[in-house]
């Protein structure tokens, strides 16, 4: 098969993840084992048996291969793909294929599908995502739009549900990005005053005794590397959480690319498997 895009593959626990991601440039993932794929910036070759596609939001890097994919599942005679998108766009991309199927001269056939918080698409029964968002993180993405990226409730405050606990379905790794100046304090003090560092003393408990892993990603104004951050970091990776180095641009300690993050949750998830419980 041609090799037109790149592809990285990652295999844990007999599922694989193959895609690309790369910021302001494409995102394009799929699970074969799930026959589901996530965001359509690239459309590999490769990638054309997949038939149902979930696009995250409307920036090109994440839906501009959309009509080449459309286009070529025609080209090869195969069923017409299913491909969701949030609903505020679903009018855009339908005069997006409009359009490309006036210029292209060939019918544009899928099935396109609007999904909004509160939907529900099951993957299957036993994967699931679940969202912590803190007060901060809400300034700059909305909750609604969480809870429709995970198709989780985002939890924002702790009920009696003890939702930091995860006792009825304990999560394997815990990635705290981006993880900030006062939540590595907080977490290397053993402060919980929030929904978020209440859940990572509850993970690091679970760490401590081998049965799950913690990833931090630090992410702050360079000024904010101080001697009481490195302190704080390594009295974390002293007992055993995985820290994620930052991406340094512009003064500041930036997010790591999106497969830094999953290179770093995937080794925490075989080190978690290999340790004897």
């Amino acid at each position: 098969m041609l090799n037109n895009l790149p592809v990285r593959t990652w295999t844990h626990k007999g599922l694989c993840i193959e895609g690309y991601s790369r910021a302001a440039v494409q995102s394009y993932w799929r699970f074969p084992e799930l026959k589901l794929g996530f965001d359509l910036g690239g459309s590999p070759w490769d990638f054309l048996g997949t038939r149902h596609w979930f696009v995250s939001h409307a920036h090109l890097d994440h839906l501009a291969a959309i009509p080449v994919f459309v286009a070529r599942r025609r080209m090869m005679k195969m069923e017409p793909p299913v491909i969701y998108v949030p609903t505020e766009v679903l009018e855009g991309v339908q005069r997006l294929l409009q359009v490309w199927q006036r210029l292209d001269r060939g019918r544009m056939v899928c099935e396109l599908l609007g999904i909004q918080a509160g939907d529900t698409v099951e993957l299957s029964r036993e994967h699931v995502v679940t969202a912590f968002a803190t007060t901060e993180a809400l300034r700059y993405v909305a909750r609604d739009a969480l809870a429709w990226a995970c198709d989780r409730p985002v939890v924002v405050d702790l009920t009696a549900d003890a939702e930091h606990l995860s006792d009825s379905a304990p999560f394997d790794v815990y990635l705290v990005a981006p993880a900030t100046y006062s939540v590595i304090g907080k977490c290397a003090h053993g402060i919980a005053d929030t929904p978020v560092t209440a859940t990572l003393a509850s993970a690091i408990g679970r760490m401590e005794r081998g049965q799950a892993a913690v990833v931090l990603a630090p992410t702050m104004h360079g000024s904010m590397h101080t001697s009481i951050l490195v302190s704080n970091l390594r009295s974390l990776a002293a007992i055993g959480c995985r820290i994620v180095p930052p991406r340094d641009a512009y003064g500041k300690h930036n997010l790591p690319e999106e497969p830094v993050l999953v290179d770093a949750c995937v080794a925490a998830l075989q080190a978690v498997s290999l340790r004897p419980q």
